[in-house]
């Protein structure tokens, strides 16, 4: 259930249990002015109950209707109608009377919005005074209240009514201002979701353009220096062949030529790798990595972040670092995302084999199975499960952890394979 609506229901609820004891004291004071030997005229008291009791019950579904349809003001109509005999028969009683009318303004401000509920309670306040005439019922004068009485029970009738508008305006104004509240955390998560998005895609983009230019320079290097190497080869054959024939002037020739396309191919290696040294763009990597995420994830949500580095180098390698890096960033999103957390503590640790990270949130928890991992956590996971590592998410008592090892393997198995790639 939604914010707004509990907070919707319990001023419901609030007002429904304020109409329930009004109810139930109006009924025990008439059985005590009864048990008392009160003379109640004619069949009032007969009356009173068969008026009494219906009327409670009415504000049952009173209460139940979710809009102001006709079926719902067919009903108020009919309880203000008894209310207001059952006030009407009081008499001189105004504090009976007061009951009656205090169950009316309660349903009135609470079952209408403001200030339609308001102002209906106030016409019923007005009824009641104008009502309040000698009256010649059940073969009975029933006298009417002092004038001094009379004024006393308007100012509390208004007093009354005027802390129930305020009470309604502060917990409407409270469900305004929650609903602005969830209205602009979705729309900070909307825009840290769109945000990572953003990150991940144009770290991807990065990684993808990286490639391509790795890619058009490996060409450019098979086809300038692939080229004169096999020219060279040719070359040095027939370098062979005119030394066996003792033709030095064609030997002498041949080789200067090969000098030449050496010297190019020098020439277009050192070109190629000019432009590798222009192109690359130093990265944050390992601690400083992470303590920029750290930093710019605490300045944009207000989380305050607690990190330990422990024993951790300053970086593993391109390949543990991502590692580390999609960890922290996941366990600060499910914190943010999910946990609706104000503390996130963040403990990392090596030791001889394995790089340990433990990350803790102080929020409200989450179901584990309903938490769809990020693609570059689940990709980290298959990659550190492969190498008898884990990562994993567990739901605690306060908030979550996201905790995991990292054996530092992956990182020499990387080294292992880029030097087989570079010596093949």
């Amino acid at each position: 259930m939604r914010e707004e609506q509990k907070s919707g229901l319990k001023i419901k609820l609030f007002f429904f249990g304020a109409i329930q004891l009004t109810f139930l004291t109006s009924i025990s004071l008439f059985f005590l002015k009864k048990a008392r030997g009160y003379s109640f005229p004619g069949d009032w008291e007969v009356q009173y109950l068969l008026m009494s009791f219906p009327s409670w019950f009415l504000s049952v579904p009173l209460f139940l209707f979710k809009s102001d349809g006709p079926l719902k003001i067919s009903l108020y109509i009919v309880q203000s109608t008894l209310c207001l005999i059952l006030g009407y028969g009081e008499g001189e009683d105004l504090w009976m009377k007061l009951l009656f009318l205090l169950i009316l303004l309660i349903e009135s401000v609470a079952l209408f919005q403001l200030p339609s509920g308001g102002l209906l309670g106030g016409g019923i306040l007005i009824l009641q005074l104008l009502i309040q005439k000698p009256l010649y019922a059940w073969n009975t004068h029933i006298p009417e209240a002092p004038f001094s009485d009379t004024v006393v029970f308007t100012f509390v009738a208004a007093l009354i009514l005027l802390l129930l508008v305020i009470v309604k305006r502060w917990a409407d104004r409270l469900d305004e201002e929650r609903l602005s509240i969830q209205n602009l955390h979705t729309s900070m998560l909307q825009l840290m979701t769109a945000n990572m998005m953003f990150q991940t895609y144009a770290s991807s983009a990065e990684d993808r353009a990286l490639q391509s230019e790795r890619n058009r320079i490996t060409r450019e290097i098979h086809d300038s220096v692939g080229y004169t190497l096999t020219n060279l080869s040719m070359m040095m054959e027939a370098c062979r062949d005119l030394a066996r024939g003792n033709q030095k002037e064609k030997l002498d020739s041949l080789l200067i030529q090969a000098k030449e396309q050496v010297l190019e191919a020098l020439k277009d290696i050192r070109n190629t790798l000019h432009i590798l040294r222009k192109e690359e763009v130093p990265a944050a990597e390992g601690i400083r990595a992470i303590n920029k995420l750290v930093t710019t994830f605490s300045a944009a949500t207000g989380i305050s972040v607690q990190t330990e580095y422990g024993n951790l180098p300053w970086t593993f390698g391109e390949e543990i670092d991502g590692i580390l890096y999609r960890i922290v960033q996941e366990g600060l999103a499910n914190a943010f995302r999910h946990g609706k957390a104000t503390q996130v503590r963040i403990s990392l640790w090596v030791d001889a084999q394995d790089v340990w990270v433990h990350i803790h949130d102080n929020g409200r928890g989450l179901e584990v199975d309903t938490v769809r991992e990020g693609i570059g956590l689940r990709g980290m996971r298959e990659r550190v499960e492969a190498n008898g590592g884990w990562i994993q998410l567990k739901k605690e008592e306060v908030g979550c952890t996201l905790s995991g090892r990292i054996p530092l393997e992956i990182h020499h198995k990387k080294g292992m394979q880029d030097a087989n790639f570079t010596g093949g």
